[in-house]
């Protein structure tokens, strides 16, 4: 994986391109993934409020 795609991880997950340059690569990842469960749960709570009012 390149440089560059750790870099868009990174801040997908909330951390700043400086933080992340003396981060290692798997941190990122795991950061990464945190975020996306965390989204993907904050998408089904507001599903729910619009289907049940």
């Amino acid at each position: 994986m390149r440089a560059v795609e750790y870099y868009g991880y990174a801040l997908i997950a909330g951390i700043g391109h400086d933080e992340a340059a003396g981060m290692l690569p798997g941190y990122i990842l795991d950061m990464y993934m945190i975020r996306l469960r965390y989204d993907a749960r904050l998408a089904g709570a507001n599903m729910e409020k619009r289907a049940f009012g």
